[in-house]
């Protein structure tokens, strides 16, 4: 009954509107942005993101602090039932480092929830 819960769960995260942008000749760090739905009755912890046109992934947050704008990395972006979180410029997001976009027009992600939930998305590549 369990595994059977857990793929319930796992049909419930949705990522859509996908979109990374594109790095200049010479960079290799740049940002992707999307939706994730939790179309489920429990929150849903985001705790780590992957795709193979990045060395690693990390989830991060711009926050304006005493009018200085920061970013910080997060370890987990709770998704609260039965709602979406939007991941933007300004805010929450996602930082791709070691970063290789050139020639490409979609990449594929994997993300990992707590409880060893996974849901994968397509992002497109648009110019910076």
């Amino acid at each position: 009954m369990l595994a059977g819960s857990a793929l319930v769960l796992a049909a419930a995260l949705a990522v859509a509107n996908g979109h990374v942008r594109d790095t200049l000749p010479g960079q290799t760090v740049t940002a992707a942005y999307c939706d994730i739905s939790n179309g489920t009755s429990e929150d849903a912890v985001l705790v780590a993101v992957g795709t193979p046109v990045a060395s690693s992934v990390e989830l991060h947050e711009t926050r304006n602090e005493a009018g200085m704008v920061r970013m910080r990395r997060l370890d987990r972006i709770v998704v609260p039932a039965g709602s979406t979180v939007r991941l933007r410029p300004g805010g929450m997001h996602l930082m791709l480092f070691d970063a290789d976009t050139a020639g490409i027009h979609e990449a594929a992600f994997v993300f990992e929830f707590g409880g060893g939930q996974t849901t994968r998305g397509a992002f497109e590549i648009r110019p910076p």
